[in-house]
């Protein structure tokens, strides 16, 4: 949520689905004491869409790290772990055999639960040490490693529910819960992803999957925050901060059809173009905007010779209050393209092109301003300070600083 020092009247409530945000406050512009109204900005940051899962699980090396730095042995192993929105279910010791989480859901009323166990999220993955051996204190060796704060910005602190079971073998089985968890009934509804464990003298760290991308799990997640937002705002606006290329096993038109589809059936309204997008090349992507009439491609800092194509700004309104939408693409992204897309678009100055639209869109009576930006974190602190008049900057962080 915007901090109140804003505006007595506007508020934007910012949600993250697939990663986590950064939200950079500004001053806003004063409003009239007319203006009333509450706007929500629900967004998903950059995926592999519809059908990739981003997993890119490194954060156990900031606990590898201090073990090496302290002297302590430890071993890293990867097994399977089954997940649903906000829950995961793991054998803590070794792969399981396959017929655990049909036992679970049978008998997981009769587990001895933790309610509050301390642990760290990111936007990939879920930390915590085994809670039934806290001793040594992995969660301290992360929070002592420099790199913590520096490198892994979206790596904060939680809270989560532990429950444990034998299984008939006598395997010991671990649930791991978040707040809000989703338990399906069915076991074809849960996915199964690679999870890791540290061991480190008599105790051990699990390295969790979180659901990035998959979309079941975000269709749930998305409709129950849109649900949450619909109940306080009178305006909610669904976007998305594009996709990355990658070899999914289909020609790249037929892939972005099903990307587009699933952000059409999921109520977006806006994207903010990445590399997926833009290797499309400029005929491909005019052929789906007549196609997805409904989706709008959001860009100030990338321009095709047809200037309707990507449309640099939008100017949305609720009575008397009208919030504006820049979209910002990060321009590493001109390195990775093909040469004949590459000539389909002109990259410009994202601070240049974000006060052009900023100017732009106070002319027109914006009395709030929201970039949203699939830029790096870097360059996103750079344009918060460069750049006057916004009002937030939405932005995933897949990458470090």
């Amino acid at each position: 949520m915007l901090p109140d020092r804003w505006s007595p009247r506007v508020q934007a409530t910012v949600a993250a689905l697939a990663l986590a945000p950064l939200v950079a406050p500004l001053v806003a512009a004063p409003l009239t004491a007319q203006d009333s109204a509450r706007v929500s900005v629900l967004y998903t940051g950059r995926s592999l869409g519809a059908l990739g899962v981003r997993r890119a699980q490194d954060e156990h090396e900031l606990l590898t790290e201090r073990a090496v730095a302290e002297g302590a042995p430890f071993k890293l192993v990867s097994h399977l772990a089954w997940r649903a929105p906000g829950v995961v279910v793991f054998l803590p010791s070794e792969e399981p055999r396959g017929d655990e989480l049909a036992f679970v859901l049978e008998r997981r009323g009769e587990a001895e639960v933790l309610d509050s166990v301390r642990a760290f999220i990111s936007s990939n993955v879920l930390l915590l040490q085994d809670p039934w051996r806290p001793e040594p204190d992995l969660i301290a060796m992360i929070d002592r490693n420099p790199r913590r704060r520096l490198d892994f910005p979206d790596l904060v602190e939680t809270r989560v529910r532990a429950l444990r079971l034998r299984s008939t073998r006598d395997d010991r089985i671990i649930i791991i819960e978040q707040p809000g968890a989703v338990w399906p009934e069915d076991p074809a509804a849960w996915s199964v992803g690679e999870m890791n464990r540290v061991d480190v003298g008599d105790t051990r760290l699990f390295e969790l999957p979180l659901n990035l991308g998959e979309l079941g799990p975000r269709a749930t997640l998305l409709r129950e925050a849109r649900d949450a937002a619909q109940r306080e705002a009178g305006l909610v606006i669904t976007v998305d901060l594009g996709h990355q290329d990658g070899d999914l096993g289909m020609p790249r038109p037929d892939r972005a059809r099903l990307d587009f589809a699933a952000l059409r059936d999921l109520a977006y309204s806006a994207i903010v173009p990445f590399e997926f997008e833009l290797a499309l090349g400029s005929t491909v992507l005019d052929r789906l905007r007549g196609e997805f009439p409904s989706l709008t491609l959001l860009s100030a800092n990338v321009r095709a010779a047809d200037t309707t194509l990507l449309r640099a700004s939008q100017l949305l309104s609720l009575g008397s209050v009208r919030v504006g939408l820049i979209g910002l693409v990060n321009p590493t992204v001109r390195d990775r393209l093909p040469r004949s897309a590459l000539a389909d678009f002109r990259f410009e100055p994202a601070a240049a092109s974000a006060r052009r639209e900023v100017e732009r869109l106070r002319r027109e009576g914006a009395t709030a301003i929201v970039v949203l930006s699939n830029m790096d974190a870097a360059d996103n602190a750079l344009l918060a300070q460069e750049v006057s008049g916004i009002d937030a900057i939405v932005a995933d962080m897949p990458v470090r600083w």
